[in-house]
């Protein structure tokens, strides 16, 4: 029987990692959490319903002195019957510096068999021990709904499905009307602008314009129509561009062969439900988790910021590991006539996307794709 011993940090996956790998039934848990952290500390509790765990609150008054943080901690730890024979587990990734510095000297002081770690940023698969710096793997991988209670993020439910709607083959052959120029036409912008929202009960795909459309819409079976040849609300969301996101979706499933991944779901914090985001498609592999935006294009200029704004405040909601990236359908960022320009423009946004930690994926990125899944 063993002690472990965290201090909890906002950011709550390597707590909750450090607890998944090390814990065994038996084991006693402390929380060395500051009033700041105790919304964090909520979550945990929440992603760990079943472990009995005590936990040392330390007042704000107490601040970052390092002798009064190691007072609240012998008094703590004394009252517990704590001894010098008691064997620690205590992991030292979370809180500020001096936070982190006096629980180690606290029980490097006091105590003799003691273990230190911490789980590094770059290798957030692996818990490293302080002294010996020996790699302990993490067997445990994380699933997104588990990500999401640890950050106090929530999934909306709603009637939209988590996975593709059709087909790889049907989003590949959507995919293939680019060239054709179909995403520029009439009846393209009519669908996304939902002037045809109000009539949806008669619209039927004899009545369209696109040749294109029409013949796609006649030989695939769409799973959601309440009358043979009529078009739902699921299957003009789909033309308009749901379909870049079941191929990335797609593309992603066969490549990164993810632990967990949802398409198409929205999202929000703990009681704000009202500002909900929408995520085009999410996934989890080796306990990081992904986020990957997707555009047929930029119709307007203003597109390109609030995608990357929408794409940043994501990223606000999760841990410091969170990868992001855009996928665009476009062999350019900016598509200004003038070359000077539009190679001005080019370099201005990359170097936004650098600041955002956000990766941008355009059509050559998703032909190679394509071209390995073939």
């Amino acid at each position: 029987m063993k002690t472990i011993v965290n201090i909890v940090s906002a950011q709550t996956l390597p707590n909750y990692l450090f607890v998944k790998e090390m814990y065994e039934q038996g084991d006693k848990l402390f929380w060395i959490v500051t009033e700041k952290m105790q919304a964090a500390m909520q979550f945990l509790e929440k992603s760990l319903p079943n472990i009995d765990n005590e936990k040392i609150l330390l007042n704000k008054d107490i601040g970052d002195n390092l002798n009064k943080i190691k007072g609240v901690l012998k008094q703590s730890f004394e009252r517990k019957n704590m001894d010098a024979t008691t064997s620690f587990c205590v992991n030292l990734t979370g809180g500020t510096k001096i936070l982190s510095l006096s629980v180690y000297e606290y029980f490097k002081e006091n105590y003799k068999q003691i273990e230190f770690y911490y789980l590094s940023i770059d290798k957030a698969n692996t818990i490293i021990n302080v002294e010996t710096q020996k790699e302990h793997p993490i067997k445990h991988r994380i699933n997104i709904d588990e990500y999401f209670i640890l950050y106090g993020v929530r999934k909306k439910e709603t009637v939209e499905q988590t996975v593709p709607y059709l087909s790889l083959e049907n989003a590949k052959f959507m995919y293939s009307l680019l060239e054709k120029g179909i995403y520029q036409s009439e009846e393209i912008k009519t669908l996304r602008q939902g002037k045809y929202k109000d009539k949806l009960k008669t619209i039927f795909i004899k009545d369209l314009k696109d040749e294109n459309i029409k013949e796609f819409l006649f030989q695939n079976n769409f799973p959601i129509k309440e009358t043979e040849g009529k078009i739902s609300k699921y299957d003009i969301k789909y033309i308009v561009g749901e379909w870049l996101e079941d191929l990335i979706y797609y593309i992603t499933l066969e490549k990164e062969k993810p632990d967990h991944i949802y398409k198409g779901i929205h999202i929000y914090k703990e009681g704000q439900k009202q500002s909900d985001q929408e995520i085009d498609v999410i996934y989890t592999k080796d306990n990081v988790l992904y986020i990957r935006e997707c555009k047929t294009g930029f119709e307007k200029e203003s597109m390109f910021n609030e995608i990357v704004y929408k794409a940043a405040a994501i990223k606000t909601l999760f841990g410091l590991t969170m990868k992001s990236s855009i996928y665009c359908c476009r062999e350019n960022l900016s598509d200004k006539k003038e070359k000077k320009e539009r190679i001005n423009e080019e370099a201005k946004m990359n170097e936004t996307l650098s600041k955002m930690g956000i990766t941008y994926f355009g059509k050559k990125d998703i032909d190679n794709e394509l071209n390995k899944l073939n």
